[in-house]
């Protein structure tokens, strides 16, 4: 085996596996074959997501500057409510009720497990999960809720009339 081709397909292997490790980052978590299960409250047990209908799953964290300003937005400039949302954190509940102050209209829980086995490697974090748990849209970074059109792409993606 000539060094040129030994080193030609070490290079591939190489590729494939950064390739690989990079997915792992990158892909959706896969909610229709494992529920998502969280805490509604510290008293309550643990839930399964009512995937009945399309929501806005969004992963934020107290500490996050961009997560607080993003829900701070969504309470001011949309109608959505906790029918269509539900805002997840792997944080205690002290810090989780800090976010609602925030935002009181939506919907808090608390993850069983920490956003990195959840496959959440930034935050904010959205996904809006489609009825039967399939994922339609992934959304990392703050959503500009104060732009109409923004709104707009976001209440069609959940089949809600825009206001």
């Amino acid at each position: 085996m000539s060094l040129r081709l030994f080193f030609g397909v070490l290079l591939l292997l190489l590729l494939l596996g950064l390739g690989l490790y990079i997915k792992q980052y990158y892909a959706a978590p896969d909610f229709s074959t494992h529920m998502l299960h969280y805490y509604k409250s510290t008293t309550t047990k643990v839930h399964a997501l009512d995937l009945n209908r399309p929501l806005l799953l969004v992963f934020a964290a107290s500490w996050c500057g961009t997560c607080r300003e993003e829900l701070l937005n969504m309470n001011r400039y949309t109608t959505l409510d906790s029918t269509s949302v539900l805002v997840l954190s792997d944080e205690n509940w002290t810090k989780i009720n800090r976010l609602k102050q925030l935002a009181p209209r939506l919907q808090y829980g608390k993850t069983i497990e920490p956003f990195s086995k959840l496959k959440i490697h930034a935050i904010p974090c959205a996904y809006i999960i489609g009825p039967g748990g399939q994922w339609i849209k992934k959304h990392e970074g703050e959503i500009l809720w104060n732009d109409p059109s923004t709104r707009n792409y976001f209440y069609t993606l959940l089949n809600l009339q825009c206001p």
